[in-house]
This record gives C-alpha cells, sequence and structure tokens, in this order.
C-alpha cells in the first residue's frame, strides 16, 4: 500500500494558487503510482476546478479560522501519518508547519506571495508578517515562485536560503492553446486589451482602467475575474466615460478563449508572488505589459531578479512600467497596439513563455517533497 503525501490548500476557487495546484495534481499521475496523493481543503466553497480521480479529497470547514484549520489539518495528518506535506497560501502554510511538525511529518510550503508587499500595514496584514516569521522558518522546505519571494523570506523573515527553492509557476501552454479554439461567450469590439485575476486592492485594476482611458485607443478593455472592487471599477470606468469599452464578465472557467482574441495582456498589480496570467497569455503569443512590482514580472520579462525603472522600459520579452503610473502604462499599451509593434512583441512573448514547461516544475516540485523523506515524517509500520 503506497505511503500517502497530502497536499493543502483553502479551497479551490478561482484563483492563480489554486489553478497551479490542480495543474501540479493534473501532471503528477507518475507519481500516484507510488505514494497515496491525498489533498486537504480547508474551506467549504464553490469549486472551480476538479482534482483528478486519484486524489483522495478531505472537505474540511474551516470558516477562513486559523485555530479551524490548525485543528483540522492536525486530524487528518494524525489519521493519514503522511510522509511529507505541501501547501500552498498563507493560512494553509501556518497550519501546515504547526500541525505537521507537531505530528512528524516532513512539511513542505509554497509561498505564492511577497509577503512584505502583500500582507500590508492593516492589522491583518501585520499578524499576517509575525506568523510568517514565527513560523515559515521551521518548515523543512519552502518552496518560492520568483526569486524575489525567495528573497523577501529570507532578509525579512528569518527563513534560511539553504531550505528555499525557487520553482516558477508551471504553463501548460498545449491545454491553453487547446482551450483558445473555443468560441468566448462574447465577441469584443477591436483591439481587445486584456487583464485577469481578483478584483482586490493590491492587482490595481484601477489603474489599468486608468491608464486606458489615457491611452485613448478604441476597441475593449477586458478585465477577467471577480472581487471585491468590482463595484468600485465599475463606478470608475462610469466616471471616465469609458463604461461601454470595458467589459467584466467575471470569472471564467476557460480564460484562453479570450486571451487568444486579444490584442495585448495588460497586469497592472502593485505585488505579485508570480503573476501566472502574464505568462499564459505570453504562451498564447500576447504582447504584454506589465508593471515592474516586486515580485516575478522584471524575472519573467527581462530575466532580472530586481530591476529598477523610472519610465517605460522595453524588456526581452515585454514591456515593463513603474507601478502606479498611469500614464506610463497608457504609453505601453499604445506601443503594444501599435501594428509595426505588435508583430515583434509576439514572438517575444512566445519565446519568453518557453522557460515555463510544466513538465520541469512538476519534477522539480516531487524532488523537493520526496527529499529526505527517509530521514523524518512517520516512520513505516510495514
Amino acid at each position: 500500500m503506497p505511503e500517502p503525501v497530502v497536499f493543502i490548500i483553502n479551497s479551490l476557487t478561482g484563483g492563480g494558487a489554486e489553478r497551479i495546484m490542480m495543474r501540479l495534481l493534473a501532471n503528477s499521475s507518475a507519481y500516484a503510482q507510488r505514494w497515496s496523493v491525498h489533498l486537504v481543503l480547508l474551506d467549504k466553497e464553490a469549486s472551480a476546478y476538479a482534482p483528478p480521480e486519484w486524489v483522495v479529497v478531505h472537505q474540511l470547514d474551516c470558516r477562513h479560522s486559523l485555530l479551524r484549520s490548525i485543528w483540522g489539518v492536525a486530524r487528518v495528518l494524525f489519521r493519514l501519518r503522511p510522509k511529507a506535506t505541501l501547501s500552498f497560501l498563507s493560512r494553509s502554510n501556518f497550519a501546515n508547519i504547526v500541525a505537521g511538525r507537531l505530528l512528524g511529518a516532513r512539511v513542505v510550503i509554497s509561498e505564492r506571495i511577497n509577503s512584505t508587499s502583500h500582507h500590508g500595514n492593516s492589522l491583518s496584514g501585520r499578524i499576517s508578517k509575525m506568523l510568517t516569521a514565527l513560523l515559515y522558518r521551521h518548515a523543512n522546505h519552502v518552496v518560492g515562485v520568483s526569486a524575489g519571494i525567495r528573497d523577501d523570506l529570507s532578509r525579512n523573515y528569518g527563513v534560511s536560503p539553504k531550505r528555499i527553492a525557487v520553482i516558477p509557476n508551471p504553463v501548460d501552454a498545449k491545454l491553453a492553446r487547446q482551450e483558445a479554439r473555443d468560441a468566448p461567450d462574447q465577441t469584443l469590439a477591436k483591439p481587445v486589451v486584456a487583464a485577469m485575476g481578483r478584483l482586490v486592492p493590491i492587482k490595481n485594476f484601477s489603474l489599468l482602467i486608468e491608464a486606458y482611458a489615457k491611452s485613448g485607443v478604441a476597441g475593449s478593455l477586458l478585465i477577467l475575474g471577480d472581487g471585491e472592487r468590482r463595484d468600485r471599477l465599475v463606478q470608475l470606468a462610469r466616471n471616465l466615460g469609458i463604461a461601454d469599452r470595458v467589459v467584466m464578465p467575471g470569472f471564467t472557467a476557460n480564460p484562453f478563449a479570450y486571451l487568444a482574441r486579444s490584442d495585448c495582456y495588460v497586469l497592472p498589480s502593485n505585488a505579485e508572488g508570480f503573476p501566472n496570467g502574464l505568462v499564459e497569455a505570453m504562451s498564447l503569443g500576447i504582447p504584454v505589459v506589465s508593471t515592474n512590482c516586486p515580485s516575478g514580472p522584471s524575472e519573467i520579462l527581462d530575466d532580472a531578479e530586481t530591476l529598477e525603472i523610472s519610465a517605460l522600459h522595453e524588456a526581452k520579452y515585454g514591456i515593463l512600467v513603474p507601478t502606479n503610473d498611469a500614464g506610463q502604462m497608457a504609453k505601453a499599451i499604445t506601443m503594444a497596439l501599435d501594428p509595426t509593434r505588435n508583430s515583434a512583441l509576439r514572438k517575444k512573448a512566445l519565446a519568453g513563455a518557453e522557460r515555463y514547461s510544466i513538465e520541469t516544475a512538476v519534477a522539480r516540485y516531487w524532488s523537493v517533497i520526496e527529499d529526505g523523506v527517509g530521514k523524518g515524517g512517520w516512520r513505516s509500520t510495514s
């Protein structure tokens, strides 16, 4: 009987981390022949993704509570006695470290965000930073999805660099191109400027709407995703007189049908971990514009772990602009849509996306999971 390995995440709602975990599991069938693979979902929320049928799912009802999450994960781990665990997202990571280390499992966590930039200085943000500093150093291994995340955890939270592996998120380019053949739910006026992500403050879609209005380009601004800022963004588009050209269809299970028919893709965030949508758009040959936020965009678009810019920067694989600069973003959008540049930018995007194959990422994740399982974790009773 194969011994258990447990994956842990808050839920399978329609976010980037959730999509990457499902991508990792869907491409792990070879490893499922030597491990019994389990998935723990902390909260009861509508799922946007379906795990492979060979994954055993444990649905908890922690209701976004850290204490309930620790207790729930501890109960599952005590029952399964896994050799190793892997978690995504902060609360799942906190619960995994506390429960897993107390119960003797090899604990691997994956940090998807730049903790310092993402958590901010609100009360909840300060608590999250405190818990990151207190707990992350006790994980057996940490996977950061960008070098910026590695450096932030090492510099600001006391995590030894020796325990951190940088594994960029994988892109299933074959699947993206296959799903891109489907027709989108609606046809948009060209040219189409596309963006994708949760409608939350740190993603800064208000900057994109302001930049789009400044650019004066015709056509449509498409923003895929949903979240707490939706009503504010709709009102902003009205105030700027472009409500009829800003299309916000909410979450869609197949964003590639829209992205493939777009003329450029824009990432306006103030902070990222590894922006999946940016690389996915690149894999479809879509010219890309991104803020030079921490962490990820400069690595993805210019092979630079850190990069200081004060104005528009033509990078190796796309265009970078400073954060919170609507004027420079408007200029970049206009440049990306320029017919004399658009073709060259498409070729650059495709070349950049080739660095993020799914096979490489899956193999590296399992290498970290399996490393040292004979030295720690539950002892086999066979």
